[in-house]
């Protein structure tokens, strides 16, 4: 494995975790970065084209699963959301210290609920809001960084027959939101099946990260809960070309503002904590293919709505 390229591991997350909430049901990220393995050298490049799939089926109360209660004759029922997410990201070293990425996502959004006892189902696809990011070494073992995300995406959330969906089941949700990270990065000496000048041992990069959201107002003022993320992580080197990936990602968020929209605030917003294991193959020194299960272990959520079960999270990552 070239320590270098995989040294740093950081900022285990500028993106949500998969948001529970009724008003934000169709609004779900995989809390990974990507970009984390494939940091560019000074002058370099990298560039990495990822797909997310998140399936919200599960209604729950709190923590715990619940029955589906009958359609109601006021008001809405959530029932499923399906995310398909295809992402490009590109990073551009300037220094050793300092590393710009921009990020730009396709959505491909399924939902179905009940509104007002009518069964609607609603399938979007669009371009959604894109971010600009910066990454800075301030001592030898923390980084710190800032993103924003920008209101690029479609704000449409109207299927075919023209009936209109809460703001967050568009690809876009129309509002500017701003992210600081503080992240340690450091490595430690382990056995591995690879063979270098220390024999059977290889560096293996480990983090520990903190990260605060806030957002701003979107579509019909509204604004999603700000949020806290505590992520840890680590890459084991099994050869020169294959590693097993492992993240643990706590996410935080308060109850959003619903704006001009008939959401319930209350059903808003939790506490959340996902193990993250993954696989990573380099099939040429310059590109690799890898891939994330990422499995909830605990889910609070204010109120009652749908959840994911799992999500996956996989893409290619080249450098030139």
């Amino acid at each position: 494995m070239n320590s270098r390229s995989f040294s740093v591991l950081l900022f285990a997350a500028f993106a949500a975790a998969p948001q529970v909430a009724r008003a934000s049901c169709g609004s779900a990220t995989c809390p990974i970065d990507p970009q984390s393995l494939n940091l560019p050298m000074p002058g370099q490049w990298t560039f990495d084209l990822s797909f997310q799939y998140i399936d919200q089926d599960r209604l729950q109360h709190g923590r715990n699963e619940i029955a589906r209660p009958a359609p109601p004759s006021e008001g809405e029922l959530e029932i499923r959301t399906i995310n398909r997410i295809t992402s490009l990201s590109a990073s551009y070293g300037l220094s050793p210290d300092l590393f710009l990425s921009a990020s730009l996502p396709y959505v491909s959004r399924s939902h179905a609920h009940f509104d007002g006892g009518e069964f609607e189902t609603f399938h979007l696809d669009g371009i959604g809001d894109g971010s600009l990011a910066a990454r800075y070494r301030f001592l030898p073992d923390v980084w710190g960084g800032l993103s924003v995300k920008l209101p690029t995406g479609s704000r449409s959330s109207a299927n075919a027959e023209g009936d209109e969906a809460e703001p967050t089941i568009a690809p876009g949700t129309g509002s500017t939101d701003v992210s600081l990270s503080a992240v340690y990065q450091s490595t430690a000496s382990v056995r591995s099946l690879t063979y270098g000048p220390l024999g059977n041992v290889a560096a293996m990069p480990w983090f520990v990260g903190v990260t605060a959201r806030r957002n701003g107002k979107g579509t019909k003022d509204y604004r999603s809960g700000n949020e806290i993320q505590v992520n840890a992580g680590a890459n084991y080197p099994v050869l020169e070309s294959f590693q097993v990936l492992f993240q643990l990602n706590y996410r935080a968020r308060t109850k959003d503002d619903v704006g001009k929209t008939d959401a319930i605030r209350d059903d808003t917003g939790g506490t959340f904590l996902y193990a993250s294991p993954g696989l990573r193959f380099a099939f040429t020194p310059k590109a690799a293919l890898y891939g994330y299960v990422q499995i909830p272990i605990y889910q609070r959520i204010n109120g009652v709505n749908i959840a994911s079960r799992y999500n996956l999270f996989g893409g290619l990552q080249v450098r030139l």
